[in-house]
């Protein structure tokens, strides 16, 4: 059942701290620190803390400005210049456009224990994208 729309955020938060205390993961990689993105890593670092989060954009000054807010723990500007961590999960924030390309990419540099999603609002369309490349749709899982 979807919680009601007058569930407040205390009772939300309840929820979250009757899950499992330890993070699903030890590295959560997000591509396209925006809006998005940034919400993204500010959930996560406020559920696990002790979870590494990466981000990887095209703007220093924003991925810096990020990482001294404290929403990343290191950053780049690129794919290529990143490191994903064993078992890492990525989740890709960027124009819709824009996420099958980036998924092909990251797929073809990490290894295969690393789960790619995304955040994008429409799913058909990326989909049919990532199916492209066989390798990046065994590890694409769409949000």
């Amino acid at each position: 059942m979807f919680l009601r729309s007058s569930l407040r955020a205390e009772e939300a938060d309840s929820i979250m701290l009757r899950m499992s205390d330890s993070a699903p993961c030890k590295h959560v990689v997000i591509i396209g620190v925006g809006l998005i993105g940034g919400s993204v890593a500010a959930a996560v670092k406020r559920r696990w803390p002790e979870c590494r989060v990466t981000g990887i954009g095209r703007r220093a000054e924003r991925l810096q400005a990020a990482r001294q807010a404290g929403l990343l723990d290191d950053w780049a500007q690129s794919v290529g210049d990143a490191t994903f961590d064993q078992g890492a999960v990525v989740v890709v924030c960027l124009p819709v456009d824009l996420i099958p390309a980036s998924v092909i990419e990251i797929a073809e540099v990490t290894s295969d224990d690393v789960l790619i999603t995304d955040g994008g609002s429409v799913k058909k369309s990326i989909q049919d994208g990532v199916d492209l490349s066989p390798l990046a749709a065994s590890r694409f899982v769409g949000a």
